[in-house]
């Protein structure tokens, strides 16, 4: 008997949840799962090993923090915030009420905020080790109620997420006597700032840098300026759609974000504003956001030393999957089997 054989080329088109199986290119794939595509091939994705038991719960926060005397590595869970540089953990606070910080870095300080606890900011020396204080913040009633803190143009910002309006300090100060910039007499839909973040035309920090504001009625504020209290040296130049926001992170000079849309890159996704062809991703990316975007640990994240892009996807409390982007070739992969919380690089390790 005659067999039929077909050859196909190799998938290294990689994950395509936009198009149908019938028209999508021959070289991706609508099933993609623990692989990766690159200029070599299509591999398996790597293993991982344990690094520690950090606490009794989810680990809600990682971070690393580069000081003078090298980098320090961060955990809270089960109410326990740890420095676990040396891979063993050493409790700095206990009682913390919620895990998930903020953290933003100034001034040789880490500061920190939960939208629960009172504010606090890490500092560390050799001879102290990793010390927390409380991070002062004057001309607020509520200060533990601020979830958002960033840094721009050499002021610190905060943002509770439940109130149309952001704070901000003086020049040089990481927290200190704030002042309240209202934002409702600007937004057209009144919503709230549920988050703070900066890009830059040409990657770095510049006179070309913007500030911008996300509502949780998916409009978006862009600001230019350094002092948003000298109308000479702050002006807004950009309104924006951008959808839902769920979760989101600055990278290279743009802002990556999880979107009721899609997997947005801004500001590229603003100057088209709908009219580009959505990502290869779209398709995953609105059946998560549709399913799974009441729960908590998204995450975008990046690893610049392997060219990935990867947006962590809760299933459940107990379940997670990646979807991960080339940032190299633009193919993407879906991974399954890393129930990872949260994700970090630390030391040049992910």
């Amino acid at each position: 008997m005659a067999r039929n054989e077909t050859s196909a080329p190799a998938p290294f088109g990689g994950w395509n949840t936009r198009d149908s199986p019938s028209t999508m290119p021959a070289q991706d794939a609508a099933i993609f799962t623990n692989v990766i595509s690159d200029e070599t091939g299509v591999h398996l994705r790597n293993g991982y090993s344990r690094y520690l038991q950090a606490g009794s719960g989810p680990v809600d926060f990682l971070k690393h923090f580069d000081t003078p005397f090298g980098q320090r590595f961060y955990s809270c869970s089960g109410g326990t915030l740890a420095d676990i540089t040396t891979g063993s953990a050493v409790n700095l606070k206990t009682g913390v009420s919620r895990n998930t910080w903020n953290a933003a870095a100034m001034n040789g300080r880490l500061g920190m905020v939960n939208g629960s606890d009172d504010p606090i900011y890490i500092t560390y020396s050799p001879a102290a080790g990793s010390v927390y204080s409380p991070l002062t913040l004057i001309g607020v009633v509520s200060p533990e109620s601020f979830k958002i803190i960033h840094v721009f143009k050499s002021h610190s910002y905060f943002a509770t997420g439940t109130e149309s309006a952001f704070y901000y300090s003086a020049v040089n100060a990481l927290g200190g006597t704030l002042t309240r910039f209202p934002i409702d007499r600007v937004s057209s839909t009144g919503g709230n700032v549920v988050d703070l973040k900066s890009w830059t035309v040409d990657g770095g920090a510049g006179p070309d840098d913007y500030f911008a504001i996300f509502l949780d009625t998916g409009e978006v504020l862009v600001y230019q300026g350094s002092d948003p209290s000298n109308a000479n040296d702050w002006a807004i130049v950009g309104r924006y759609s951008a959808g839902k926001i769920i979760a989101i992170e600055q990278f290279s000079g743009q802002i990556h974000a999880v979107t009721s849309y899609d997997y947005n890159v801004f500001p590229r996704d603003f100057q088209t504003q709908g009219l580009a062809p959505p990502s290869k991703l779209v398709g995953a990316a609105k059946d998560a956001v549709r399913n799974k975007g009441g729960l908590e640990r998204w995450q975008v994240f990046f690893v610049p030393y392997m060219g990935l892009r990867i947006i962590n996807v809760p299933q459940s409390v107990q379940t997670y999957y990646q979807h991960v982007l080339n940032l190299n070739n633009g193919t993407a992969s879906l991974f399954t089997g890393l129930n990872a919380t949260r994700w970090e690089i630390f030391n040049g390790q992910l």
